[in-house]
């Protein structure tokens, strides 16, 4: 049987974290700077056009950045905002994954006070809000650290 109170406090803190993020990034906003996310629009474009790709710059190598994007604008159309759609998901995916993560170590109101801190620094909402190639690294980070310290045992707080 699921504990359907448990499911609803859950539900509501990531609904806030959202909405928190949302301001966060309404606020932070960059966009497209024309600086390394030149390289991987480019590397998008190419990926689009020819298929398979050899990146022949150094800027275009993180395939992990302008393949999301890539995809993006095929599903989007090129523009701005498709281009910094993946960014802004794996934004997402990071808070959604530090709620859920910690809230197994630790209780729901910490977990959701370091979802809310790490959603309003400057530097994740600036990466997330341009097609930067720094906010893939912790949203799978995010994912597996979880995952990998599952067995591990942590002293749960009552």
């Amino acid at each position: 049987m699921r504990d359907r109170g448990r499911e609803n406090h859950v539900t509501v803190a990531v609904s806030l974290a959202m909405l928190l993020a949302a301001m966060a990034l309404a606020v932070g906003w960059v966009g497209f700077i024309a600086s390394d996310d030149q390289y991987y629009y480019s590397a998008a474009l190419k990926w689009l056009e020819q298929g398979w790709y050899l990146p022949d710059h150094f800027g275009r190598v993180r395939n992990s950045v302008s393949l999301p994007i890539a995809g993006s604008i095929r599903l989007f159309g090129d523009h701005e905002l498709a281009i910094i759609i993946p960014s802004v998901v794996y934004y997402l995916a990071t808070l959604v994954l530090t709620f859920l993560g910690l809230s197994r170590v630790t209780d729901r109101k910490t977990a959701f006070l370091a979802c809310a801190l790490f959603a309003t620094f400057p530097v994740v909402v600036t990466a997330a809000t341009t097609a930067s190639g720094d906010i893939w690294p912790i949203s799978r980070d995010a994912c597996f650290t979880p995952t990998l310290c599952a067995d591990f045992p942590w002293p749960r707080s009552s």
